[in-house]
């Protein structure tokens, strides 16, 4: 059943990709996703995910995604996503990544936090707060962000984001 909160966020909204399942095998993943990122390039990544459970409610997976991308180049992601149910409908989410590629002068990093209350069938509400920023030439925060967002299911695989 779509609770309206999502397995993992994502943060790329400009890629449109076609997405085959190689393994699963218990807890882990492993996906193939040739595509397209605008302006119009093509992508490649592979992405091996594995779904833990801490026990006390706290969850979550962590994933590394290899990637290419038309004129740019390879690079590699690292995300580390907890989990934590605060009840039936509300859940607490810390989300950390790094990205180190081709065309990066050091590691692109960001961290956030979200709270997804779910307001019903497939929908939901989502404030978070976050930052993100780089190591190179030295450690800095670049930007912070806030935001609340309405998530409501159009079909079982799509959703609309306001």
């Amino acid at each position: 059943m779509d609770d309206g909160i999502p397995v993992e966020s994502s943060d790329d909204i400009s890629t449109i990709a076609l997405g085959f399942r190689i393994l699963e095998r218990g807890p882990s993943r492993l996906d193939l996703r040739p595509g397209w990122r605008f302006p119009l390039k093509s992508v490649f990544s592979a992405r091996y995910r594995y779904l833990f459970d801490l026990g006390g409610g706290i969850s979550g997976p962590v994933t590394e995604t290899v990637y290419w991308v038309e004129g740019e180049g390879f690079g590699t992601t690292t995300r580390l996503e907890l989990n934590r149910h605060l009840g039936e409908w509300t859940v607490l989410r810390w989300t950390s990544r790094g990205t180190y590629s081709e065309i990066s002068t050091g590691l692109e990093w960001s961290t956030a936090w979200f709270l997804f209350r779910r307001l019903g069938r497939g929908n939901s509400i989502v404030p978070e707060i976050g930052l993100s920023g780089v190591t190179v030439p030295s450690t800095y925060v670049r930007s912070y962000r806030t935001a609340v967002r309405y998530r409501h299911r159009l079909q079982r695989w799509l959703h609309l984001h306001l």
